[in-house]
């Protein structure tokens, strides 16, 4: 795993990620505990705005469970 890639897996680990792993074309696929919803992230990305992307949508969907009604039992 390159080590761009590997410090932002434990960025968004921080969010409430956990790496699922690759899904067959050599992407990381990311999910989030909370909702399940799921951030792909190639595994080499090649240079340019990758990292801000997946980092916002990282924070989109972080936001997005912590701002929604909580279920009451």
């Amino acid at each position: 795993m390159k080590k761009d890639v590997r410090d932002f897996i434990k960025q968004a680990e921080d969010y409430g990620f956990v790496c699922v792993g690759l899904n067959g074309s050599s992407h990381w696929t990311l999910r989030h505990k909370g909702s399940g919803q799921s951030v792909t992230v190639a595994c080499s990305p090649s240079r340019g705005r990758w990292r801000q992307n997946a980092l916002a949508q990282v924070r989109r969907i972080h936001r997005q469970h912590k701002n929604s009604p909580k279920e009451t039992p």
